[in-house]
């Protein structure tokens, strides 16, 4: 008995370091998102690249601004519980954050009592309260981290605009 619940608390643990490490990742995307745009600013202001039409250069710097903005929100402290996600991301994989965001606590748990440890039907209120606390934190890093990645997508995509819109004015301008 003592062995099944140190096996549980050790994937648990395990899903936890997985799902920070994601986390990290994703912070480490969006800060390189803002140098990049930091740099692109940098650049397109001391270069003459965007200079023959004002109002394109004044797009292109709104949008490197708006990136900015989008990626600088991922860093955004939340410190109250954040909603669950549809479960329309990604299939349904027990180790994958963006699966794990759709799910509440009791919900996570009776799955992995029923995929990985063949005990399907298990009562909520029988479940230890580490791994109650270990799903816990799981499902909150796992939805900040949808949320961070979420926040890049849209900094990215701002960012592919603006690129074309660069484009332009080096080519036609």
């Amino acid at each position: 008995m003592e062995q099944n619940i140190n096996d549980r608390s050790e994937l648990l643990q395990r899903i936890f370091d997985n799902t920070n490490s994601w986390l990290h990742f994703l912070e480490a995307k969006n800060g390189a998102m803002i140098a990049f745009n930091v740099a692109m600013a940098a650049f397109l202001a001391e270069t003459s690249v965007a200079e023959g039409c004002s109002l394109l250069s004044s797009v292109i710097f709104i949008g490197l601004i708006m990136s900015m903005a989008v990626s600088m929100w991922a860093f955004y402290p939340v410190n109250d519980s954040m909603k669950k996600t549809s479960g329309k991301i990604v299939t349904a994989n027990l180790l994958h954050y963006a699966y794990i965001a759709s799910l509440e606590r009791d919900q996570y748990l009776q799955k992995l009592y029923g995929r990985y440890w063949g005990e399907t039907g298990k009562n909520i209120g029988s479940f230890p309260q580490l791994e109650r606390d270990y799903c816990e934190e799981i499902i909150s890093n796992a939805r900040i981290t949808l949320r961070k990645q979420t926040c890049f997508n849209i900094s990215f995509f701002i960012d592919i605009i603006v690129m074309v819109f660069l484009m332009i004015s080096i080519v036609f301008i």
